[in-house]
């Protein structure tokens, strides 16, 4: 496995059951797949989903009903990667497409 030197805190935007958000320190993801990435985001946008939770605390038959992480169109640098892990390497700069479902692809796609 390949790591960049440490982060010191994983900062995240929290929106709790009745529409309170604040701003939370989360444990550091591991790796824990083979095929796993993680990345330092650097910055993350709130789109139209994220204030619809934040009003009305649901989008369609999912109710926010636990502390969700917010802000899923992310950009950032690559942390560490498993070792199945072929297409980045630690300092890449990417972004994050959450909507592709499977946990992996191929860069090739």
């Amino acid at each position: 496995m390949q790591k960049s030197a440490v982060v010191a805190q994983n900062l995240s935007f929290v929106l709790e059951k009745g529409g309170v958000v604040k701003f939370e320190d989360r444990p550091m993801p591991e790796i824990k797949d083979p095929h796993d990435v993680i990345v330092n985001v650097r910055y993350t946008g709130i789109c139209g989903s994220d204030v619809h939770y934040c009003t009305h605390g649901c989008i369609g038959k999912y109710v926010v009903d636990k502390p969700m992480v917010l802000g899923h169109e992310s950009a950032g640098v690559v942390h560490a990667v498993g070792s199945a892990v072929k297409s980045l390497k630690v300092g890449d700069q990417v972004a994050m497409e959450p909507g592709v479902p499977g946990g992996y692809q191929s860069s090739e796609k």
